[in-house]
């Protein structure tokens, strides 16, 4: 952590209503995303703020993954989506960008952001091209899976 990252409190914790199944931090360390079980995503200050509500991802999510850049959100979910969430305009859900034919486990961004993996119970890795801050990816940039 820089000098100017967040300071964190031995002790602090912090209710949410959800059971948490994964965390991320935020690539500047003042915030880190909690998925939920049951769908719900949570972003919390680590020095005891209370949590905020971004949206949510029916039926329950299992994974989520911060941009580098910070802008974005990337969540994984027990409907075999996976979906941003674009914390600069505060709009998560809309369309998926890809979808597996079971449980997203993983999702994760490449080094510069713009390449988003995931990878699912279908055995399929798929990766997507990120969207931009406040953009939808376009429907042919959408991932085909790669197998092996």
């Amino acid at each position: 952590m820089s000098a100017n990252s967040a300071v964190l409190v031995p002790g602090a914790s912090t209710g949410i209503d959800d059971f948490p199944v994964d965390l991320s931090w935020s690539p500047a360390g003042n915030a880190f995303a909690v998925a939920g079980g049951e769908g719900r995503l949570y972003r919390i200050a680590p020095e005891g703020g209370e949590p905020v509500l971004l949206g949510t991802h029916e039926p329950g999510l299992l994974s989520v993954a911060w941009q580098p850049n910070g802008e974005l959100l990337a969540t994984a979910g027990q409907d075999g989506a996976v979906r941003s969430c674009d914390l600069v305009s505060r709009s998560c859900g809309g369309r998926p960008l890809t979808r597996h034919t079971g449980d997203v486990h993983v999702v994760a961004f490449s080094a510069d952001g713009r390449v988003l993996a995931s990878g699912a119970d279908d055995r399929t890795v798929r990766l997507v091209h990120a969207p931009a801050h406040g953009h939808e990816v376009a429907r042919g940039q959408r991932g085909d899976p790669l197998r092996g």
